[in-house]
């Protein structure tokens, strides 16, 4: 039988992946849909990635994970104390997530989504008083929105007028 580090590897596991990919929503509640989470050893000068390449790798990703829950599930007869409601609760965050990439697509159809990662990023690294974090973000914002916006598609017109 699985023990409780069991769900809490794969909670860990599936934390550090998100928080390394998109550091600005794992840290923030404004992201909803992602889990808030936090590296190891925050990396200042990194965005968010949104690129195609990304999303699909984190979608795949998703899937590994979700997996690993199931085999989780169905490999405990009888599961500690809440491991099966945490095991079902990380899958629905997983699940949320995948639809919110795949099928809702914020990243692809709103640029309010990346100036609002822009304003949350940069006031995360005021907030730890530290003048060099804030420093590595901003530099890194020039090409965060320049990129982030090339994989904007097929925008309706209301956010197209929003964003601007």
């Amino acid at each position: 039988m699985p023990t409780r580090d069991g769900i809490e590897s794969i909670a860990k596991d599936l934390f550090s992946f998100l928080a390394g990919r998109f550091p600005v929503c794992c840290r923030s509640d404004e992201f909803v849909f992602f889990p808030q989470a936090l590296p190891l050893v925050p990396d200042w000068s990194l965005w968010d990635d949104f690129s195609p390449e990304s999303v699909q790798g984190t979608i795949l990703t998703l899937g590994f994970f979700k997996a690993r829950v199931g085999k989780f599930l169905s490999d405990s007869q009888e599961p500690e104390n809440g491991d099966r409601e945490t095991a079902l609760l990380l899958a629905w965050v997983m699940d949320v997530l995948q639809e919110q990439l795949e099928h809702v697509r914020a990243h692809c159809l709103q640029p309010t989504f990346y100036l609002t990662q822009a304003g949350v990023g940069l006031v995360q690294a005021i907030e730890t008083g530290n003048p060099a974090f804030f420093r590595d973000r901003l530099r890194g914002l020039p090409e965060f929105l320049e990129r982030s916006f090339s994989f904007l598609e097929g925008m309706p017109e209301v956010f197209l007028r929003r964003g601007v």
